[in-house]
């Protein structure tokens, strides 16, 4: 998820033994297409891909095959 910038790691201030994940604005982006695309697919009337971004496109793919 770093290398495709959609999240961050961060030290946990409180705990410096703990890692924290924070999405990053491009990850909040994904999501929010991906929501999308999941809820026209679960109604049925997303049979293609074809209201999704290229980026959300591009990375579901990258993401997949990794």
């Amino acid at each position: 998820l770093g290398e495709l910038d959609l999240a961050r790691r961060k030290v946990d201030p409180l705990d410096r033994r703990s890692v924290l994940v924070q999405r990053t604005m491009k990850g909040a982006a994904f999501l929010r297409d991906l929501r999308s695309i999941m809820a026209e697919a679960s109604s049925g009337h997303g049979s293609s891909r074809k209201g999704s971004t290229p980026h959300v496109r591009e990375t579901s793919r990258r993401a997949v095959s990794a």
